[in-house]
């Protein structure tokens, strides 16, 4: 019940969209240039740097791991924030985590809290950086001892960049907003038998569809309010391993 309190209680510290100079303000640190990137979010590589300068964050390793954890907070669905984090944890070699709860709040919160043992204070920066590669944006940050929290904004996330698309070839989450339908061919003699779910802004799902029947090229029209559709085999993803080619149309 304590460490719900402290995360309701941190949590009413963030704001929607925050200015890099409100986020600065909480440690008494004056921002002196422009420090939004070019989505007009905080640009937390810069800002991290700043923290570091005025001793607030502190690289250094020291001799013995402790526990440092990081809060994300969202409006979204949070059960689509574990893959994108796990890509991020991976990519900055930080496998020695765990996760710790999954809390709703009021107004439709989602927190998600996740514990990592390292020797040295984690990147917000970094973090950041990696977030921003799957359109995942950082609305607000805030830090407090060994615990750090991120306010998302994931209404374009791309569960994959396009390098790791191309590499998977077996499932495609795909943001399709403002699009009206899709045209699905398959490559070579391969054929698959379509498994497609539609998802809302919020990554709740709208719908499921799977079917018995092979195809190799389908048109598929978007349901009223779908943001993103899941596209995958129904038995193996064997079926499309040379990837299937996705046509958006409309808008």
């Amino acid at each position: 019940m304590v460490k719900i309190v402290f995360a309701l209680a941190f949590c009413l510290g963030l704001a929607f969209c925050a200015s890099p100079s409100e986020i600065l303000a909480r440690y008494d640190i004056n921002a002196s240039e422009d420090l939004s990137d070019k989505n007009g979010f905080a640009d937390l590589a810069k800002i991290s740097k700043i923290l570091e300068k005025n001793q607030i964050l502190n690289f250094t390793p020291s001799d013995r791991a402790r526990g440092i954890e990081i809060k994300f907070l969202t409006k979204q669905n949070s059960k689509f924030l574990l893959k994108p984090l796990n890509l991020v944890f991976d990519r900055l070699n930080l496998e020695n985590y765990k996760n710790l709860a999954f809390l709703n709040l009021d107004e439709g919160e989602k927190l998600r809290s996740i514990l990592l043992r390292t020797n040295r204070m984690i990147d917000p920066g970094a973090i950041y950086t990696e977030l921003k590669k799957h359109k995942i944006y950082v609305e607000d940050f805030m830090i407090l001892g060994d615990v750090m929290l991120f306010r998302l904004n994931f209404e374009s996330m791309n569960l994959l960049t396009n390098k790791e698309q191309n590499e998977l070839k077996s499932s495609y989450f795909i943001n399709i907003a403002n699009t009206k339908k899709a045209v699905v061919k398959t490559k070579g003699a391969q054929v698959w038998y379509p498994n497609i779910a539609f998802y809302d802004k919020n990554l709740d799902e709208i719908s499921n569809k799977i079917s018995e029947a092979k195809v190799k090229e389908l048109e598929i029209k978007f349901p009223p309010n779908a943001h993103y559709m899941h596209l995958c085999d129904a038995f193996a993803g064997e079926n499309i391993k040379q990837g299937l080619e996705i046509k958006l149309i409309g808008g």
